[in-house]
């Protein structure tokens, strides 16, 4: 009974430790392996990549916890890349930064959808994995009203479909 009462406090604490942040707003660049086109050949998809996420929960020295959603727009900043769409919705997971300015690492998981003209559609699960470098110095870094924290994210996604597997280069911000 005492493990549980115990247990049960601690939960309380870290309830009322938890601070809510604002959303973050992600726009980069992704490019998706190499899959298999209806007509035969190869293809990627690779564009701009634009994403809302928003934490759920976040605990001081633990992370955050957030939910979000992206949509990559096949075609739309390479020649070669296939016209189509992946949405995913996203469960991740932030580390606290390494130090006062350094870097952090994101992971988690997703469910993704693929479509287009030239390949068929596919819908899977996936995990994503990458870092952070936060790029804001100044006035952002103390979360001064109206200046945004910027950070550069590099980020690669696993799934069981080439369609879903990938890298993504971009920038975040928090306003």
């Amino acid at each position: 009974m005492r493990k549980l009462a115990f247990l049960a406090s601690c939960g309380l604490a870290s309830v009322a430790l938890a601070q809510t942040t604002k959303p973050q707003i992600e726009v980069g660049y992704t490019r998706s392996n190499t899959f298999d086109l209806r007509g035969g050949g190869r293809g990627t998809l690779e564009g701009l990549e634009v994403g809302l996420s928003q934490p759920m929960i976040k605990l001081p020295f633990v992370g955050e916890a957030r939910l979000g959603v992206s949509m990559l727009f096949g075609g739309t900043m390479a020649k070669n890349s296939e016209k189509g769409n992946v949405f995913r919705l996203t469960a991740m997971y932030m580390t606290p930064n390494a130090g006062p300015s350094g870097f952090y690492a994101v992971g988690g998981l997703f469910y993704g959808s693929a479509s287009g003209s030239s390949f068929d559609s596919v819908t899977g699960f996936g995990m994503v994995a990458g870092i952070g470098f936060p790029i804001t110095k100044g006035a952002a870094s103390f979360g001064v009203p109206g200046v945004p924290k910027l950070a550069l994210e590099l980020k690669m996604f696993q799934g069981a479909r080439a369609h879903l597997r990938g890298f993504s280069l971009g920038l975040s911000g928090r306003f």
